[in-house]
């Protein structure tokens, strides 16, 4: 499924900007470790680079922990104030502060008034689309594509929506 229609241009949107800098933020901090490998004589021994690096102040766990506590920033700065509409006639409408309207379901094609969510199982970021009532809701695994996209995977079959920029 092809996105037919976005309204607002990425490179213009504030979403899109705070995603490059967090993207940044963890490539900066990527870079520190390797330079401080380099730096001190790019050992080829674990034990050895792992202490190199303790000495020089990076928390290795800390920088992985930190990259992956973002991430649900940067699904969210994406979808937030994001419209989309598929070549099938579905729209997904995320607005800020969680609210949703769009696509639900076969049964509730378009829902007004729903909400969302992202969420992680600590293997993998989901959204979560509510109904009204929150007494219902459709799971897709999140992922990006190379170019950007976000990819809404419906868990256990081989359906996957390309939330296109």
């Amino acid at each position: 499924m092809k996105l037919l229609q976005k309204q607002k241009s990425l490179l213009d949107s504030k979403k899109f900007n705070v995603t490059v800098t967090v993207i940044n933020v963890v490539v900066i901090a990527g870079l520190i470790v390797y330079l401080a490998i380099h730096a001190s004589g790019g050992s080829a021994d674990l034990f050895d680079t792992s202490q190199k690096i303790e000495d020089a102040g990076v928390d290795i766990e800390q920088l992985v922990s930190d990259a992956e506590e973002s991430m649900p920033s940067i699904y969210a700065a994406l979808l937030q104030g994001s419209d989309f509409k598929l070549e099938n006639g579905s729209e997904y409408n995320f607005g800020y502060d969680g609210d949703y309207s769009g696509f639900f379901d076969s049964s509730e094609f378009y829902m007004e008034r729903g909400s969302y969510e992202i969420t992680s199982d600590g293997s993998a970021y989901q959204l979560r689309i509510y109904n009204e009532d929150q007494s219902k809701y459709v799971e897709y695994e999140l992922s990006i594509d190379d170019t950007g996209n976000v990819l809404l995977i419906y868990p256990g079959s081989e359906q996957t929506i390309v939330l296109e920029f």
